[in-house]
């Protein structure tokens, strides 16, 4: 008996919960017991999905345990962040899709047919790989008071590289190049995120809980 108790006990340490052992020590703040996030605030110019940046934040909330998420009405504290830059630079190698350059019908007898046009849902020429980045400033105010209480600036930058057809290998096709490069710039602003997400509740939680 004593030895399958054991044995269960060990098994429910396993399986029913995550530690995460740090040299710093956070405790619950009092007073702050509930936690909302505003939409994102967008002044980089950049055509970016910053709604990922809304859910990585809400998502390190939820990943930490310490507060809960809630609505703005019933909320202690109100997170916001500030989208200041964000950038998508092109780089690696310079690609052709090998279109042709549409026929003049003014130069010959006849109408040139549809076939001889370049195909419009193609890129001439594409990169295949860049740099994508972030700068946010976030803020978390006390709906109390109506004070701030903490405010941190992250930035974040990550190398991508898009799928392409090269040579033989026929893991794609042409028509989705713009697909796929849309693809591998979304995965690498949610990498960022996640950390921006991550790193965001948790400073914000050391500044509350540090009695100085």
């Amino acid at each position: 008996m004593g030895q399958r108790l054991c044995t269960i006990m060990v098994w429910l340490s396993l399986t029913g919960c995550t530690y995460q052992f740090t040299n710093d020590s956070i405790i619950r703040p009092n007073g702050i017991q509930t936690i909302a996030v505003e939409a994102v605030y967008d002044t980089s110019r950049e055509v970016v999905p910053h709604e990922l940046l809304w859910e990585a934040l809400q998502f390190g909330i939820a990943a930490d345990g310490h507060l809960k998420l809630v609505g703005q009405k019933e909320a202690d504290v109100l997170m916001r962040a500030h989208l200041k830059s964000a950038q998508t630079i092109a780089g690696g190698t310079e690609l052709y899709t090998g279109s042709k350059k549409d026929p003049n019908p003014y130069d010959q007898e006849t109408p040139p047919t549809p076939d001889q046009f370049s195909n419009l849902t193609l890129s001439g020429r594409y990169r295949d790989s860049g740099t994508v980045s972030y700068v946010v400033d976030v803020e978390v105010y006390h709906l109390r008071t109506h004070q701030l209480i903490f405010k941190q600036t992250y930035g974040g930058s990550e190398l991508f590289r898009a799928v392409h057809q090269t040579g033989n290998r026929q893991f794609t096709v042409p028509e989705n190049d713009f697909l796929r490069y849309d693809e591998a710039i979304t995965a690498k602003y949610k990498v960022i995120a996640r950390g921006i997400g991550r790193s965001a509740i948790r400073d914000f939680l050391l500044k509350v809980s540090d009695p100085s």
